[in-house]
This record gives C-alpha cells, sequence and structure tokens, in this order.
C-alpha cells in the first residue's frame, strides 16, 4: 500500500527560531544505520549542515532504518528546508560513492514544536525509540542516540510511558 505523502505545513515558512521534530527514512527503509561507520558519517554531515544552516541539535537518535531529529533555529534566518535538503544531499552522495546504494528515501516528516508544547517531551520521545522497538532494554543502552537536553531517569519514565508519544 503506498501512502500519500505529507507536505510541508501550509503558510509556515519553516524559517527561525522554531523547535522541530523531524522523521527521516532510509530508502526502501534498508537498515543502514546498524553499520556504526554510516551513522558516524551521516552524523557528521548533518552536524555540519546545521551550523551552515542556523540549527541545533537537541536530540538525535539513529534508528536502524531511520533518523528522528529534535533541532532549534538558532537564527532568524535558520531554513529547516534547506538544512534538511543540503544534509540529505550531502550525507546522500557521500553513501551513494562509499556503498554504492541510495541512503534516503524521498521526503521527510516533520513536527512544529509549538509554544505551549514541551521540547522535553519530544527528547524522550526520541530517545524511548530503541526501547520502543525492541532493540535495548533501557534508553541509555542505545549507542545511536543523544541529547544536549538533560532528562533524568524519573521523568523520561513517566514521559516514555504515556501514550500517544
Amino acid at each position: 500500500m503506498h501512502r500519500k505523502r505529507i507536505g510541508r505545513l501550509p503558510g509556515f515558512a519553516y524559517k527561525g527560531v522554531f523547535a522541530y521534530l523531524l522523521t527521516l527514512c532510509t530508502f526502501a527503509r534498508r537498515e543502514r544505520f546498524r553499520d556504526p561507520r554510516v551513522v558516524a558519517e551521516t552524523d557528521r554531515l548533518f552536524r555540519d549542515a546545521s551550523a551552515r544552516w542556523a540549527f541545533q541539535f537537541l536530540a538525535h537518535c539513529y534508528m536502524p532504518d531511520h533518523l528522528h531529529l529534535v533541532l532549534m533555529g538558532t537564527a532568524r534566518d535558520a531554513d529547516l528546508v534547506g538544512f534538511v535538503h543540503d544534509a540529505k544531499r550531502r550525507s546522500g552522495c557521500w553513501h551513494a560513492q562509499r556503498y554504492g546504494m541510495p541512503l534516503w528515501q524521498t521526503g521527510w516528516f516533520d513536527h512544529i514544536i509549538r509554544d505551549d508544547e514541551s521540547i522535553e517531551r519530544h527528547v524522550c520521545y526520541t530517545l524511548a525509540n530503541p526501547v520502543r522497538a525492541g532493540l535495548v532494554d533501557g534508553w541509555k543502552q542505545w549507542p545511536y542516540s543523544g541529547a544536549v537536553v538533560r532528562v533524568a531517569d524519573e521523568d523520561f519514565k513517566v514521559c516514555a510511558t504515556r501514550r500517544g508519544l
């Protein structure tokens, strides 16, 4: 079954000092992020792009077949669409040259984190992905995730067990 692609939010410029939760899926949902070399180089290229496009990583989680990011624009000209296109293009070119296959599926999913939402909740959601997927028992065990926003163990337990995250 082919799912209809979700477009960007009409009327929102995706520029400025806003926080986002992003999900980017690998091509054909291949498990490319089980290879630590692919994770390391993709992460390096995404962080380089975040500096160019004025974004700070708040949290990240490289799942076997997709990437979750919580990002914050750090300037009025921070351009999310430009950042994602640049980071996917550079990491995709590197991956294709090295492995002879595409890295990313077309498009990506975003959630604009509103003022009345907790960034910590989205960080918890991101860090809890490997636990929910049954890959590890505890969120600190997954080697391909991290956050600059401090999440206490007790806060994480509450956040990770709520429905709807």
